[in-house]
């Protein structure tokens, strides 16, 4: 939780609540870090936030609608 204040005022969120966009780059994040066998790190969030387009202030709108659905 405390990585992910790391990103509060990068992200572009749209349409997706601040929780529910931290709750899903946080999983992927924590995931990745598991994968390698270690704690999440914040190259880890990084790539969360990326996958989904957070970090990206002009999204593509096919990504922009996914995101919004799940």
């Amino acid at each position: 939780m405390t990585l992910l204040k790391l990103f509060s005022d990068r992200l572009h969120l749209g349409a997706v609540s601040r929780a529910d966009a931290e709750a899903g780059c946080a999983a992927i994040g924590s995931k990745r870090a598991a994968l390698h066998g270690r704690g999440p790190m914040v190259h880890d969030l990084t790539v969360g936030f990326t996958v989904f387009g957070f970090l990206d202030p002009n999204p593509d709108s096919e990504l922009k609608e996914l995101r919004e659905r799940l």
